[in-house]
């Protein structure tokens, strides 16, 4: 008798100090025990559900209410041709008027003999963190996918494990193509060992690295990018990823390319000009619009 009453005593510590919000429910869904943890997550007393039947039901979030409704109603309904045990997740809101995310993990209790359900034991876990972590990351996983901007994410020894739309579009290669394996096929070879060795020693060091990529594309086709390598820590300091953002500057870099031949091609040709006019016989000159003299010839010079 003892050894069951220090059992008991052990199963009730349990229940009461469990940062989970453990309840058992009725067949009709009123409460017949909740844990201190409900005053936590809820915001409520514990005595508050079991003064008030509908409590439970009436802070689950409106927009959740049906689901949650039509689950129990399932169960208890058809609870034989069920499984004893489910999970689900819903919201609720707490006393404060804030919203809260909730798992609920719910188990039948069932008279074998007379396959009669007896109630229902839940554990209810506050998930409100894990949830908002959840949507920030869908957030950035959109901005990522969605920016035209080139992404590319690699494990610590460099290998591929994410590529944006905008990589695929740039480089010409599916993100099947290049998933575990190097940048380095990228490489076009108009850049040096050392220069492609200072940006993993810079990066491995937990710097940022900023800098210019003359790439080559899979068609090889050469294409220019502006790009920032930087390393991904966890919450202990430790490096776990390595993040590329880049912007594709092989149109700016034609553009830039070909007013440079255009300047060169004026400078060749006032050269000729210059030339020409030198070894003319004739007096040749010009003036700006206030009558400053801009170009004399030789012959000029000699009279």
């Amino acid at each position: 008798m003892t050894e069951k009453i220090n059992q008991l005593n052990v199963f009730k510590t349990l229940v009461e100090f469990s940062p989970d919000w453990l309840m058992l429910m009725n067949e009709d869904q009123s409460v017949r025990y909740i844990s201190p943890a409900v005053r936590k997550i809820t915001g409520y007393e514990p005595q508050d559900f079991i003064k008030d039947v509908n409590l439970f039901k009436n802070i689950i979030h409106p927009e959740d209410r049906d689901i949650i409704a039509h689950k129990f109603k399932t169960v208890t309904t058809h609870h034989h041709h069920y499984s004893r045990s489910w999970t689900i997740e819903f919201r609720i809101i707490h006393k404060n008027g804030d919203v809260h995310w909730i798992e609920h993990n719910c188990q039948s209790v069932i008279d074998d003999a007379n396959k009669r359900l007896l109630g229902l034991i839940s554990s209810n876990r506050d998930i409100t963190d894990k949830k908002h972590t959840e949507q920030l990351m869908l957030k950035m996983s959109l901005i990522a996918e969605q920016s035209a901007e080139v992404v590319a994410l690699t494990d610590t020894n460099g290998n591929i494990e994410y590529v944006n739309p905008a990589f695929e579009r740039t480089t010409g290669y599916l993100f099947e193509e290049v998933k575990g394996k190097n940048p380095g096929i990228l490489k076009s070879g108009k850049q040096s060992a050392a220069y492609y060795k200072t940006i993993w020693t810079t990066i491995t060091n937990g710097n940022i690295w900023r800098g210019h990529f003359i790439n080559k594309k899979k068609n090889g086709n050469i294409y220019h990018e502006d790009a920032v390598i930087f390393p991904i820590f966890d919450n202990t300091g430790k490096i776990i990823n390595y993040a590329k953002i880049a912007r594709d500057m092989t149109e700016f870099m034609e553009t830039i390319s070909a007013l440079e031949e255009s300047e060169e091609k004026c400078r060749t040709t006032s050269r000729l000009y210059r030339l020409m006019a030198d070894n003319m016989p004739d007096l040749m000159w010009a003036k700006d619009l206030t009558g400053k003299f801009i170009l004399v010839n030789k012959a000029l010079c000699e009279k």
